[in-house]
Protein backbone atom coordinates (compact mmCIF):
# COMPACT_ATOMS: atom_id res chain seq x y z
CA UNK A 1 0.00 0.00 0.00
CA UNK A 2 2.83 2.52 0.52
CA UNK A 3 3.49 2.58 -3.22
CA UNK A 4 -0.14 3.19 -4.22
CA UNK A 5 0.50 6.89 -4.83
CA UNK A 6 3.47 6.18 -7.07
CA UNK A 7 1.56 3.45 -8.90
CA UNK A 8 -1.34 5.83 -9.38
CA UNK A 9 0.98 8.54 -10.70
CA UNK A 10 2.69 6.12 -13.09
CA UNK A 11 -0.71 4.80 -14.17
CA UNK A 12 -1.86 8.32 -14.89
CA UNK A 13 1.37 9.10 -16.73
CA UNK A 14 1.11 6.03 -18.93
CA UNK A 15 -2.57 6.40 -19.69
CA UNK A 16 -2.86 10.18 -19.84
CA UNK A 17 -0.66 12.98 -20.99
CA UNK A 18 -0.77 16.09 -18.88
CA UNK A 19 0.08 19.30 -20.59
CA UNK A 20 0.66 22.12 -18.16
CA UNK A 21 1.50 25.48 -19.57
CA UNK A 22 1.31 29.05 -18.52
CA UNK A 23 -0.65 31.31 -20.81
CA UNK A 24 -0.85 35.00 -19.93
CA UNK A 25 -0.32 34.33 -16.25
CA UNK A 26 -3.04 31.72 -16.04
CA UNK A 27 -2.21 28.11 -15.39
CA UNK A 28 -4.01 25.99 -17.92
CA UNK A 29 -4.18 22.27 -17.38
CA UNK A 30 -5.16 20.20 -20.37
CA UNK A 31 -5.81 16.54 -19.73
CA UNK A 32 -5.76 14.44 -22.87
CA UNK A 33 -6.47 10.73 -23.04
CA UNK A 34 -3.47 9.06 -24.67
CA UNK A 35 -4.96 5.59 -24.88
CA UNK A 36 -8.50 4.34 -25.08
CA UNK A 37 -8.01 2.20 -21.99
CA UNK A 38 -10.67 4.09 -20.07
CA UNK A 39 -13.96 3.73 -21.92
CA UNK A 40 -15.84 5.71 -19.29
CA UNK A 41 -14.90 9.15 -18.08
CA UNK A 42 -16.31 8.29 -14.65
CA UNK A 43 -13.41 5.89 -14.04
CA UNK A 44 -10.95 8.67 -14.81
CA UNK A 45 -12.83 11.11 -12.60
CA UNK A 46 -12.85 8.63 -9.72
CA UNK A 47 -9.09 8.07 -10.11
CA UNK A 48 -8.42 11.81 -10.15
CA UNK A 49 -10.64 12.35 -7.10
CA UNK A 50 -8.74 9.63 -5.22
CA UNK A 51 -5.40 11.14 -6.21
CA UNK A 52 -6.53 14.62 -5.12
CA UNK A 53 -7.75 13.18 -1.80
CA UNK A 54 -4.38 11.47 -1.26
CA UNK A 55 -2.59 14.73 -2.07
CA UNK A 56 -4.81 16.66 0.35
CA UNK A 57 -4.22 14.10 3.09
CA UNK A 58 -0.46 14.24 2.53
CA UNK A 59 -0.53 18.02 2.66
CA UNK A 60 -2.55 17.95 5.90
CA UNK A 61 0.03 15.59 7.43
CA UNK A 62 2.86 17.86 6.25
CA UNK A 63 1.23 20.94 7.78
CA UNK A 64 0.57 19.05 11.02
CA UNK A 65 4.23 17.98 11.15
CA UNK A 66 3.47 14.28 10.99
CA UNK A 67 5.80 11.69 9.49
CA UNK A 68 5.24 11.27 5.74
CA UNK A 69 5.71 8.19 3.62
CA UNK A 70 7.94 8.39 0.57
CA UNK A 71 4.92 8.74 -1.72
CA UNK A 72 3.50 11.54 0.40
CA UNK A 73 6.86 13.34 0.47
CA UNK A 74 6.99 13.17 -3.33
CA UNK A 75 3.45 14.56 -3.63
CA UNK A 76 4.06 17.40 -1.16
CA UNK A 77 7.43 18.25 -2.71
CA UNK A 78 5.85 18.35 -6.17
CA UNK A 79 3.10 20.65 -4.95
CA UNK A 80 5.59 22.97 -3.22
CA UNK A 81 7.81 23.02 -6.32
CA UNK A 82 4.87 23.88 -8.58
CA UNK A 83 3.75 26.61 -6.19
CA UNK A 84 7.22 28.15 -5.98
CA UNK A 85 7.62 27.91 -9.75
CA UNK A 86 4.51 30.00 -10.29
CA UNK A 87 4.89 32.26 -7.25
CA UNK A 88 6.60 34.90 -9.38
CA UNK A 89 3.53 35.03 -11.64
CA UNK A 90 1.30 35.46 -8.58
CA UNK A 91 3.51 38.26 -7.24
CA UNK A 92 3.44 40.03 -10.60
CA UNK A 93 -0.34 39.71 -10.72
CA UNK A 94 -0.60 41.15 -7.19
CA UNK A 95 1.64 44.08 -8.17
CA UNK A 96 -0.50 44.80 -11.23
CA UNK A 97 -3.61 44.57 -9.08
CA UNK A 98 -2.14 47.09 -6.63
CA UNK A 99 -1.30 49.44 -9.52
CA UNK A 100 -4.85 49.19 -10.82
CA UNK A 101 -6.20 49.80 -7.32
CA UNK A 102 -4.01 52.91 -6.95
CA UNK A 103 -5.18 54.25 -10.32
CA UNK A 104 -8.80 53.60 -9.39
CA UNK A 105 -8.35 55.37 -6.04
CA UNK A 106 -6.70 58.32 -7.79
CA UNK A 107 -9.54 58.51 -10.32
CA UNK A 108 -12.08 58.22 -7.50
CA UNK A 109 -10.44 61.13 -5.66
CA UNK A 110 -10.51 63.25 -8.83
CA UNK A 111 -14.17 62.39 -9.42
CA UNK A 112 -15.04 63.27 -5.82
CA UNK A 113 -13.32 66.66 -6.24
CA UNK A 114 -15.25 67.32 -9.46
CA UNK A 115 -18.47 66.26 -7.76
CA UNK A 116 -17.80 68.67 -4.88
CA UNK A 117 -17.16 71.49 -7.37
CA UNK A 118 -20.39 70.67 -9.21
CA UNK A 119 -22.31 70.66 -5.91
CA UNK A 120 -20.90 74.10 -5.06
CA UNK A 121 -21.92 75.39 -8.49
CA UNK A 122 -25.38 73.89 -8.03
CA UNK A 123 -25.72 75.60 -4.65
CA UNK A 124 -24.74 78.94 -6.24
CA UNK A 125 -27.26 78.43 -9.06
CA UNK A 126 -29.98 77.56 -6.54
CA UNK A 127 -29.30 80.80 -4.66
CA UNK A 128 -29.43 82.77 -7.93
CA UNK A 129 -32.70 81.10 -8.95
CA UNK A 130 -34.24 81.81 -5.53
CA UNK A 131 -33.21 85.48 -5.80
CA UNK A 132 -34.71 85.74 -9.29
CA UNK A 133 -37.92 84.05 -8.15
CA UNK A 134 -38.14 86.46 -5.24
CA UNK A 135 -37.61 89.40 -7.60
CA UNK A 136 -40.30 88.08 -9.97
CA UNK A 137 -42.67 87.55 -7.07
CA UNK A 138 -42.11 91.15 -5.96
CA UNK A 139 -42.72 92.41 -9.51
CA UNK A 140 -45.98 90.45 -9.70
CA UNK A 141 -47.12 91.95 -6.39
CA UNK A 142 -46.28 95.45 -7.61
CA UNK A 143 -48.20 94.90 -10.85
CA UNK A 144 -51.19 93.54 -8.98
CA UNK A 145 -51.29 96.62 -6.78
CA UNK A 146 -50.68 98.98 -9.66
CA UNK A 147 -52.47 97.67 -12.81
CA UNK A 148 -51.44 100.76 -14.84
CA UNK A 149 -47.96 99.25 -15.14
CA UNK A 150 -49.31 96.32 -17.14
CA UNK A 151 -49.06 96.56 -20.93
CA UNK A 152 -52.34 97.46 -22.65
CA UNK A 153 -52.31 94.52 -25.06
Amino acid sequence: MPNEGIKLIFSLQTNLSFLIRTTEGKLTVLIRNAKNKYKSSTTLIIMLEEWIKQLADALDKFVAGEQLTEDERIMVASLIYATLKHLKDFDEANEKLKEVEEKCNKNLDELEKKLDELRKELDKKEVEVKEKLKTLDNLIKIMEVNPRLLPKN
